[in-house]
């Protein structure tokens, strides 16, 4: 976070990424050649750069943001 100079701490940028899912997954609809609803979207996080000790953090605060797990899978979890 401090090589990118954010001023959000890794919660509220995990938070703020689930919650760009939720608003992601409208825009797409209805869309030509897209999905029909938001249940046809998924998001793929990949967990591979974040430190071990964070991944955890990461996944929590992203799916509080989201506020559902539907349609989101994390890889590089360990």
């Amino acid at each position: 976070m401090k090589k990118q100079n954010s001023r959000d701490t890794l919660k509220e940028a995990s938070r703020n990424m689930g919650k760009s899912f939720v608003d992601q997954k409208q825009r797409f609809c209805g869309l030509e050649k897209g999905p029909v609803s938001s249940k046809n979207v998924l998001h793929v996080v990949g967990l591979c750069y974040v430190p071990k000790n964070e991944k955890e953090i990461v996944k929590d605060f992203c799916l509080e943001g989201a506020s559902s797990s539907e349609g989101i899978i994390f890889i590089n979890t360990k």
